[in-house]
């Protein structure tokens, strides 16, 4: 059996580094006044000697648990799994670690992961996809130490929020089918009780009426598909042009139109959102929503703004994502 390494010191580090363990351990805690050049030298020693502080000490001396609380509706989403990949990897940068919570869409249960987390003292809350209003949400992260979300409402005061231009991506779609000469569109939601889900049904609503094109709302449930597919286009036969609330549920349409005989994108044209890598795996790949950041690129966003938020730099401003339509086989040429 391989013998266990004796724990590094902060002893140890200081007598590497030349410096006072007051130093090292304002370094380790980030108080006090450092210099840069001594911040990297007692840096350079903890990397030498594979120092790892003791998170119990450092809790005790900061304040701080160096736990993230993150929620999700579905992990198995391939969305959100590069999403949370992304965090993690910017949180183990700075030394926190994150605790994820999948709800399972279920208001009830964010409801409780958020008094966990609140019992649990983490040192800040992400959430993607909530199902809570703006009032439940604000009065569920005003005792949370720090929060941000992505696709949701709340009192900016309480939390950082990052949002996509839901109407304005919407707006094109409809536009890009418009060019192509498809004026008979669906629009294949999932679950109304989202921002970004109403967001975009409103959107869509919006523009045909805007544009007077004829156009249909869609209920679907990534589980049932292939009927309630099968049942709107019974319904509404004309149609030659669907938009999708995201890539996945799209992935599902093409195929289900595919067993129904319909040939993309002569017969329908279909968009998704989001453009995960799924988007280039289907067949015909997948003119789809992409963010001008990559999805991981929105995960560190995210973690960055909650680690500022923690040491009390609170910009109460919405950030506002840009974003751009990927043409692809899915739609005409």
């Amino acid at each position: 059996m391989p013998e266990k390494k004796n724990r590094i010191t902060i002893a140890q580090v200081a007598e590497y580094a030349q410096v006072s363990t007051m130093t090292v351990s304002r370094v380790v805690n980030n108080r006090g006044q450092v210099s840069e050049k001594m911040r990297q030298l007692v840096q350079h020693a903890m990397d030498e000697l594979e120092y790892k502080p003791n998170r119990i000490a450092r809790s005790l001396v900061s304040n701080k648990t160096f736990k993230i609380g993150v929620i999700v509706p579905d992990m198995s989403s391939m969305y959100f799994a590069a999403i949370l990949s992304s965090i993690e990897h910017v949180l183990w940068e700075h030394d926190y670690y994150m605790v994820v919570s999948n709800t399972g869409k279920s208001e009830r249960r964010e409801q409780d992961v958020l008094d966990v987390f609140e019992q649990d003292q983490v040192d800040g809350v992400l959430i993607f996809g909530s199902h809570l209003d703006y009032e439940q949400l604000t009065s569920l992260l005003g005792s949370q130490r720090a929060a941000v979300v992505f696709n949701a409402k709340v009192d900016t005061k309480v939390a950082g929020q990052i949002l996509l231009d839901q109407r304005g991506a919407i707006e094109t779609a409809v536009h890009h089918l418009i060019s192509k000469g498809r004026t008979n569109l669906g629009y294949a939601g999932v679950d109304r009780r989202t921002y970004a889900m109403r967001e975009r049904e409103q959107a869509f609503r919006h523009a045909i009426s805007q544009l007077g094109v004829d156009g249909w709302i869609m209920d679907s449930d990534k589980h049932n598909i292939d009927s309630e597919l099968e049942k709107f286009l019974s319904d509404y036969p004309a149609t030659n042009g669907i938009i999708c609330f995201n890539d996945e549920l799209a992935a599902d349409v093409l195929l289900t139109l595919s067993r129904l005989g319909k040939h993309i994108p002569d017969d329908i044209a279909v968009v998704g959102f989001d453009d995960i890598q799924l988007a280039q795996w289907v067949s015909p790949r997948l003119t789809t929503f992409r963010l001008k950041k990559s999805v991981s690129e929105l995960g560190e966003l995210a973690a960055h703004m909650l680690l500022e938020r923690i040491e009390g730099n609170n910009d109460h401003s919405p950030v506002i994502l840009d974003h751009e339509l990927v043409i692809r086989e899915s739609t005409p040429q």
